[in-house]
């Protein structure tokens, strides 16, 4: 299911190796403001502290908790 403003789908892996990979899916500073959230902080500090890092990001809805989700 698309997440709306995001180019990304719920339930779906992105890998990102870099912020500006991030930025391109829509989760900007911009984003965390709007959203009261620091998924854009978060990834940011993972390449600030591992430049080289690989980090995958997996959205999931807020009202779906990991033991209801996965079967």
């Amino acid at each position: 299911m698309p997440i709306a403003g995001l180019k990304m789908a719920y339930d779906s892996a992105y890998k990102l190796l870099q912020v500006l990979d991030a930025d391109r899916l829509g989760v900007t500073a911009a984003f965390d403001t709007a959203k009261n959230s620091l998924v854009h902080h978060h990834i940011s500090e993972v390449f600030r502290l591992s430049p080289d890092a690989t980090c995958y990001l997996i959205p999931m809805p807020l009202d779906t908790s990991k033991s209801n989700h996965h079967r």
